[in-house]
Formats: C-alpha cells, sequence, structure tokens
C-alpha cells in the first residue's frame, strides 16, 4: 500500500492553524490543494480541528490562581 503524502501538508496546517487559509496565502498553494487530494483533505481536517479547538476555548472555565493555591495546600495536608 503507497504511503500517502504531500511535501506541502505543513504548509497548509500552518496556514490553518494561523487563521490565513484561503484569504490569507497564496493562490498557487490554493490551487494545489484542488489538485491534491491529500492536501484537500489536509485542509479539511485541520479546519475541523482548528474549529473545535476555538469551541473548546469559548466553554473552558479556568479556576482562578488562587483557587488552584488553596486546593494544592489542602491537598498537601
Amino acid at each position: 500500500m503507497p504511503t500517502m503524502e504531500c511535501n506541502r501538508e505543513v504548509e497548509i496546517v500552518e496556514a490553518v492553524t494561523l487563521g490565513r487559509w484561503a484569504e490569507g496565502c497564496n493562490d498557487e498553494l490554493r490551487q494545489h490543494t484542488e489538485s491534491c487530494s491529500v492536501c484537500a483533505d489536509v485542509v479539511r481536517v485541520a479546519l475541523a480541528l482548528t474549529q473545535e479547538r476555538s469551541a473548546a476555548l469559548e466553554t473552558v472555565r479556568v479556576p482562578s490562581s488562587g483557587l488552584v493555591w488553596w486546593r494544592a495546600e489542602m491537598r498537601a495536608r
């Protein structure tokens, strides 16, 4: 079974995670993803993961540093 990979994958993931996909990247890279099934899949997966991360960050509740310190003190006792 042949390995499915492309040397442009890293470049595409970087563009998606930095929020530059598709308007902020060059035309050549967008055209490449139209002709490369591996990179088209990479775009879909990277976009989905980025959207999930954004949604998770909106709902996360981080406790205050004082509460974390107090809990650590209680556990230490």
